[in-house]
């Protein structure tokens, strides 16, 4: 088996390439940062003796198109991770449009360019796994990250999409939500709470996955947390300083 890392160098891709090479299996890792590529294959090397490629996909888009290489260069990958994401300043975002800009093609249009190349290579071998990652932050839009959060709500109702087209092609996709995550991302960011370790949520992924779960909440308890916060009426939920 081997598995695609898109934007693996992340601190949650990193961890879930820990567990994938511990557990035998061939990574391609890719991403924007060609050096930390590189670091991140020779430390899985040294750690777990495996010869792991990497590419470096520059700034993603408009070069989604580096993808196609990939897989001509390995037409064996069976599972895609995507760990995409920028959180990006949503103060500064509300002001400047390089920002929101960021934002926006990153969390979303970067993604869905890469991941429809990956489903259209896994649809043309009717098998494969996508696991997609998304954020608690698209459930609902907050002033503290609407910015963010829409790019992932965008992003969840694309692979709801998508988990229904590659349904007949035994294509299984994942979409995983997590809560706040130990990460260089939420470090020193305000209201951030109960924060799980990359290497718990790791486990979590590989392990729902291989149960055939669709949406994942991690740590689980965001489940019945973004319930309550949907739940909400408007009138009520737009006083809250979330």
């Amino acid at each position: 088996m081997k598995a695609l890392l898109l934007g693996s160098t992340s601190t949650i891709g990193r961890a879930v390439a820990r567990e994938l090479a511990r557990d035998g299996i061939d990574l391609v890792l890719a991403g924007r940062d060609s050096s930390e590529l590189h670091r991140q294959a020779s430390d899985l090397s040294i750690r777990y003796r495996q010869q792991n490629v990497f590419f470096d996909i520059g700034e993603f888009y408009p070069h989604f198109q580096k993808i196609e290489k990939i897989f001509n260069d390995h037409s064996d990958i069976d599972e895609v991770y995507c760990f995409i994401g920028y959180l990006g300043d949503q103060q500064l975002a509300e002001t400047d449009a390089e920002e929101r800009e960021k934002i926006l093609q990153v969390n979303y249009a970067t993604s869905v360019h890469l991941l429809s190349e990956a489903a259209n290579f896994l649809e043309r071998k009717r098998r494969g796994k996508m696991i997609i990652f998304g954020s608690v932050a698209g459930d609902r839009g907050r002033r503290s990250n609407y910015f963010y959060g829409s790019a992932k709500s965008g992003l969840h109702t694309f692979v709801d999409g998508l988990r229904a087209r590659l349904f007949s092609k035994k294509i299984h996709v994942m979409l995983v939500k997590p809560g706040y995550v130990d990460t260089p991302m939420t470090w020193g960011k305000p209201g951030i709470f109960w924060a799980a370790s990359p290497e718990k949520v790791a486990r979590t992924i590989l392990r729902k996955k291989e149960k055939g779960k669709r949406e994942l909440y991690v740590p689980w308890f965001w489940k019945p947390i973004m319930l309550v916060i949907r739940m909400f009426p408007e009138s009520i939920f737009m006083r809250f300083p979330l």
